[in-house]
């Protein structure tokens, strides 16, 4: 079962397993409980800490974030936001696509075409992240990530490296463009720098 069908069913469960909870133990208060309303709220009671279970370990990385910020927080530590990956598409997910683009320092309408090869129509470019992953039925996350991973293809491709599959070893990439591996290498880092101190980044 997929992870996020499985996580809306075990709330729907837990929500009903408190309303069961909730109507025998009133039978219970109204003296109007039989064995029957008794072995129902033991059995809620006991579906709710099994689900309440299943639901903190499909949670288990929110969870462990929150813990770390709560530990930064008690020992009055910097969080360091940046490194998160959620964090940053939620405060990336209404920017328009012209407004990612230049952020990113790349091309939009070359963008545009590269995402559109990969079945991602960008209808209009001041359209939200949000709106364009809800226009083409596809996971704000996937989106995101696929922009990121074209802009840096294209990167090393200007740099004249030719990548014919991400799947690709360093080894392999630096054999199939005649060049030395450790160039390769360090041109990633000196990329990856640039990105990172470029006006665009801040």
């Amino acid at each position: 079962m997929n992870e996020t069908v499985l996580k809306v069913v075990v709330i729907i469960a837990i929500l009903m397993m408190f309303v069961l909870l909730y109507v025998t133990g009133i039978a219970f208060v109204l003296n109007h409980s039989t064995a029957g309303t008794l072995f129902g709220h033991k059995l809620a009671a006991l579906a709710v800490l099994m689900l309440l279970g299943i639901h903190a370990y499909l949670r288990r990385c929110t969870i462990r974030r929150l813990l770390q910020e709560c530990i930064a927080i008690a020992r009055n530590k910097h969080i360091r936001h940046e490194d998160n990956v959620e964090f940053l598409i939620h405060n990336t997910k209404n920017q328009s696509f012209q407004e990612l683009c230049t952020w990113f320092g790349c091309d939009a309408s070359l963008l545009r075409q590269k995402l559109l090869e990969n079945h991602v129509l960008i209808r209009c470019t001041e359209d939200s992240l949000k709106t364009i992953a809800k226009e083409n039925d596809k996971d704000l996350y996937e989106i995101f990530l696929l922009m990121i991973k074209l802009h840096v293809e294209q990167k090393i491709l200007e740099n004249h490296v030719l990548i014919r599959c991400t799947e690709d070893s360093l080894k392999t990439i630096a054999k199939e463009n005649d060049k030395d591996l450790y160039e390769i290498f360090l041109l990633m880092i000196k990329l990856h720098v640039e990105q990172k101190t470029s006006p665009c980044a801040d």
